[in-house]
Formats: structure tokens, C-alpha cells, sequence
């Protein structure tokens, strides 16, 4: 992976080049899991859904990865940059002997993720680590896992090399190739 990339910002007096290096799974991982969506029950059935900003932790992940010449940026800039710095888009899985595939793309290039398929015990434990769900007296606060992914990742496809976003995706993807053709085989019908 490159060491500095330039995310292009749209201000009122034009477009801003914001020097950054690529985040560490570390800054990653703690940038992810302040993602907190937070599901309130109203009563009669009715709930509420919210998703909190992560504005804060963009601004000090940003500032963390901020590289020589880099302005100073408020939340919404840094969480915009953040946003882009860790897009990635997953094309379809691919499943053939035991093995899985996927192309990744991502701001560092295209790359082919292939990995073995996880035991039952790996796709437990991500399962019941993935997300982490608190009980709240009138509601549910949800709360990803991000170090999850990276970990089925290492097991599964050791010599992979993936940001964390990245990661995630691509686990989710291939946990859900796995869950959509255990039901196709056990359908009786």
C-alpha cells in the first residue's frame, strides 16, 4: 500500500487536497467501533432508530493521519475524508472446492482475496463476535466488532493483507455466501 494518498474535499472556494497516510488496523478498529446505532422501542410496537455521528472520532483519526501540508479540517470534513479514505466495494463471491473468492477494490488497488472456507467453529465465533448487542432499559444499543473480521481474515486467508474496512466487507460477504448455500442445500423442498 502507498504511504500518502490525497482525498480531494469540495469547500466554498474550491476543491481542497488533504495529504493522509492510510490508518493502522489499530486506528481503524477504534475509528469503527465508536459506530453506535441505537435502537429505542416508543411503545405500541414503534421504535426509533438512530445512528451516532462519529464526527468526533474522524476529527482525532484525522488528525492522526494528517501528513505534512494538511489543513486544518472541522468534524464533517474529517468524517467525509475518513469515509472515503476507507471505501471499498466487493465484487461477487465466488465459492469452488473449498475455497472462497472475491475481488476487492479499495483505495490502494484491486486486489483477489481468496481463502479457505472457516471451520464451524470460526464462523461461530465470528457470529457471535461480530456485532455486540447491549440491552438498554427501554431499547438496544448496537455495536460492531470490527477486529472480528480482521481475525477470520488472518485464519482463513493468512497472506491477505487488507484494511479493516476492507476486511469487514469481505468477511460479511463471504459469511453470507456461506449462510445463503447452507439454506439452498437443507431446503427440503
Amino acid at each position: 500500500m502507498e504511504d500518502r494518498y490525497v482525498i480531494e474535499l469540495a469547500r466554498p472556494d474550491g476543491i481542497l487536497d488533504v495529504p493522509v497516510r492510510m490508518p493502522t488496523a489499530d486506528e481503524w478498529v477504534t475509528f469503527l467501533k465508536a459506530n453506535k446505532t441505537v435502537r429505542q422501542s416508543l411503545g405500541r410496537g414503534r421504535s426509533v432508530q438512530e445512528t451516532r455521528s462519529c464526527g468526533p472520532e474522524a476529527l482525532l483519526l484525522y488528525g492522526a493521519i494528517r501528513q505534512g501540508g494538511a489543513p486544518d479540517l472541522d468534524e464533517f470534513e474529517a468524517l467525509e475524508l475518513v469515509s472515503a479514505l476507507g471505501d471499498a466495494r466487493i465484487g461477487e463471491v465466488e465459492r469452488e472446492a473449498g475455497r472462497l473468492a472475491v475481488e476487492v477494490t479499495t483505495r490502494a488497488g484491486r486486489q483477489r482475496v481468496e481463502a479457505r472456507i472457516p471451520t464451524a467453529r470460526e464462523r461461530h465465533e465470528y457470529r457471535t463476535s461480530a456485532l455486540r448487542v447491549l440491552h438498554l432499559k427501554n431499547g438496544q444499543e448496537y455495536r460492531p466488532n470490527p477486529r472480528a473480521a480482521v481475525e477470520l481474515l488472518a485464519a482463513i486467508a493468512p497472506d491477505v493483507s487488507l484494511m479493516v474496512p476492507a476486511a469487514v466487507l469481505v468477511a460479511s460477504a463471504f459469511m453470507q455466501e456461506l449462510e445463503s448455500r447452507d439454506e439452498i442445500e437443507q431446503d427440503p423442498f
